[in-house]
Order: C-alpha cells, then structure tokens, then sequence
C-alpha cells in the first residue's frame, strides 16, 4: 500500500510539473503573440503616420503650386492691361496729331 501512495504522489508530482511545464509554455506562448500583436500595431500606427504625412506634404506642394499659378495669372493680366493701356495711349497721340495736322493743312 505504501509503495501505491509513493508511486501514486510521484505521479501527481509529474502531473504537477507537467501542469506547471504547459502552462509555463502557454503563458510564453501567449507573450509572444502579445508581443507580435503589439508590433503588428506599431507597424500600422507608423504605416498611418507616414501616409498622413505624405498626404499632407501632397497637400501642401499642390497649395503652393496653385498659388504660384495664381500669381503668375495675375502677372500676365497686369502685362496684358499694361500693354493694352500703353496702345491706347499711343491710339490717342496718333489722332491727336491727326487732327493738328489736318488743322494745320487747310
């Protein structure tokens, strides 16, 4: 009967280690697909940030080219209404020297 108990305690205290063995390899399973998951969220934070960032700076560049479109729009304006008042003052001296000249030749 003695040598059943002892024989029966050496096989709870295996099954205990063995208990003790799988869980200890389930907790350390369990970290590392913690660990995995936590690196998997970093990954796609970073992917998210720098997606952002590129869209933002693509926003940016396309503000700025458009307000050099818009700059030069108006500076081509200007030149043309500048060309075009300086033919309409030429316009103008061209009749007023008509008129002298036909004022002076009767």
């Amino acid at each position: 009967m003695v040598s059943i108990l002892i024989h029966l305690m050496n096989s709870s205290a295996w099954l205990l280690i063995a208990l003790f063995f799988f869980q200890s390899q389930e907790a350390q399973i369990l970290r590392i697909l913690a660990e995995k998951r936590e690196h998997e969220r970093e990954v796609l934070l970073k992917a998210m940030e720098e997606n952002s960032n590129f869209s933002r700076m693509a926003e940016e560049k396309l503000q700025v080219k458009m307000e050099q479109i818009e700059e030069n729009r108006q500076a081509y304006l200007a030149a043309i209404m500048e060309r075009l008042q300086e033919k309409e003052r030429h316009a103008q001296e061209v009749r007023r020297n008509k008129e002298l000249r036909e004022e002076l030749m009767p």
